[in-house]
């Protein structure tokens, strides 16, 4: 008796725990009990051979046990329907991740002059630290109650007091890329760390003209496979005064 060009298989869908009926028309003899199969992102169990063979498909792959085969197409990925594809069985040992907080993501755009006479971008998405660079500009006052002979309980001293007549601000800031290629390395430290005009782009895309206060650039060796972190160093271009009397 010649043998049918289909397989017809009973089998139990690990997603939502119904059981349906295939007709595997791929040919005959691919699919045994105890195998697992993907259709639609789900995992079905063949439980017996035959049935009414109500959807039709076609594959050669099956697996022998659940977790190779969940591994493949797991279940609630796409799905459709109110279904619970959760399972409890646990396939393989706890993993932990704990956040550095050393490695915060930033997103940092910095637009630069390139040797073209153009401008590019660059998101700096690593680590990024802000302060200020604080000028401050002195002089020399005699104490108040020179004339008096200093001969009151609040006298300070023989010595002329100092006060701040000039306060200047800028801001500062050391940026990295967090690890890039080397080509991309490469790159930025041709145009960006070069450029005579760099500045901060901001969320609502206006510029902030900083001056790179990076001593000493280092072209990375491409010849040392791997990937590099570029930091670059700044400050403010326009200082703010904060004081000036």
């Amino acid at each position: 008796m010649a043998q049918p060009d289909y397989t017809l298989l009973t089998t139990l869908n690990r997603c939502d725990n119904k059981p349906y009926y295939f007709k595997n028309t791929y040919g005959y003899g691919y699919g045994e009990v105890g195998e697992f199969f993907c259709y639609n992102e789900e995992v079905y169990e063949i439980t017996a051979l035959g049935g009414g063979g109500t959807i039709n498909f076609a594959s050669a792959s099956f697996y022998s046990d659940y977790a190779t085969a969940y591994a493949a197409c797991p279940c609630g990925l796409n799905p459709t329907g109110e279904v619970s594809c959760q399972d409890t069985e646990r396939i393989s040992e706890y993993f932990y991740f704990y956040l550095d907080g050393n490695c915060s993501v930033g997103d940092q755009q910095v637009m630069f002059l390139n040797t073209l006479g153009t401008y590019d971008v660059y998101n700096f998405r690593a680590r990024e630290d802000v302060g200020y660079d604080v000028n401050k500009q002195e002089f020399k006052q005699a104490p108040s109650l020179y004339t008096d002979g200093w001969n009151e309980y609040t006298y300070y001293g023989w010595n002329y007091e100092n006060k701040v007549w000039n306060n200047t601000q800028s801001k500062t800031g050391i940026l990295h890329t967090g690890y890039i290629p080397k080509s991309d390395a490469d790159w930025l430290t041709e145009e960006l760390l070069r450029s005579p005009r760099v500045y901060l782009v901001d969320k609502d895309g206006d510029l902030y003209p900083i001056i790179l206060t990076n001593t000493e650039v280092i072209k990375p060796n491409l010849q040392i496979p791997g990937q590099v972190d570029i930091v670059i160093e700044y400050k403010g271009a326009y200082p703010e005064v904060r004081q000036n009397n």
